[in-house]
């Protein structure tokens, strides 16, 4: 997808990139990939979601060790991406006949990637006054007709505005969003958009009814390292939410967006609110736990 985005004009909107291939590996490919992306680097896989396997390349004895132990995979598995930082969004789209019906922005509350950190992954929707709503809408309208053919179905873009108010294209998967973005979609224009996308790919009729409800937002938690000793529940929040602890709660690394200690749903009719709610979650820890 950066390839035709670039093909069709749009280098400056792509972060620079190259696709890991074991056959090209040469004394000088890691000082050569340096060159062309820069330092840090994000290494993610091709295929997959929630930033699983992707790593933070810092130095060259980095990037020298990672290709050491990836030398099996296939060619285009996985690329090297310039590493960018900033607000992060994401625009799901529907779209049949190659044209866009209807668009949602929502806002992440932290990079997907720094779930690996050990902070929260969440997003909460934008609001049409917010100047940020029409620039998402033009920039993903920008990156659709760079890509000039999009199946039918609901897409999920996700991108960044830097910190010198850039738009950079981070990827494009033709599906609907995972985690608990469709239920937080659902209430805040009462479509459920794995339905949506499931009737368009079949070429069955559907109804593009629009109905305003609560404004929306979800979080996840990644789970932390020792025993679980007790589980909480954030009994402080004014939205309404509904929160679980995942089923198999045991302590585990951090890495896998699949598999989060918590999960929670909030929305509110009183947006500032559930801004302020979502904030608060940064500080929130679903469980407590000792060294086991």
């Amino acid at each position: 997808m950066k390839k035709r985005l670039i093909e069709n004009g749009l280098a400056h909107v792509v972060p620079r990139f190259k696709v890991f291939d074991p056959a090209e590996v040469s004394a000088d490919y890691s000082q050569n990939l340096v060159n062309t992306v820069g330092l840090p680097i994000f290494c993610k896989p091709t295929d997959g979601s929630g930033a699983k396997n992707a790593c933070i390349l810092s130095n060259i004895e980095e990037i020298s060790s990672w290709i050491q132990k990836n030398m099996h995979q296939s060619s285009g598995a996985f690329e090297f991406d310039q590493f960018i930082t900033g607000e992060m969004y994401h625009c799901d789209s529907i779209v049949k006949n190659n044209k866009i019906l209807h668009v949602q922005v929502f806002r992440y509350l932290y990079p997907c990637f720094d779930f690996h950190k050990g902070r929260l992954c969440a997003s909460i929707v934008v609001l049409p006054e917010n100047p940020m709503y029409k620039k998402s809408l033009s920039f993903n309208e920008i990156i659709f007709n760079g890509l000039q053919s999009i199946p039918d179905g609901v897409t999920h873009h996700e991108f960044f505005k830097t910190e010198d108010d850039r738009f950079m294209f981070v990827e494009i998967a033709a599906r609907p969003p995972g985690v608990l973005i469709c239920p937080a979609h659902e209430l805040n224009i009462g479509l459920n958009l794995k339905l949506v996308h499931y009737k368009l790919q079949m070429g069955l009729d559907f109804d593009l009814l629009i109905q305003p409800g609560f404004h929306s937002a979800w979080a996840t938690f990644p789970k932390k390292t020792g025993k679980v000793v007790r589980l909480n529940y954030p009994n402080h929040l004014r939205s309404n939410f509904h929160f679980e602890h995942s089923k198999d709660n045991a302590t585990g690394p951090r890495h896998n967006l699949w598999l989060p200690s918590s999960n929670i749903l909030l929305w509110n009719t009183n947006y500032e609110i559930l801004e302020q709610d979502l904030q608060s979650l940064k500080n929130f820890s679903p469980t407590e736990t000792i060294e086991d």
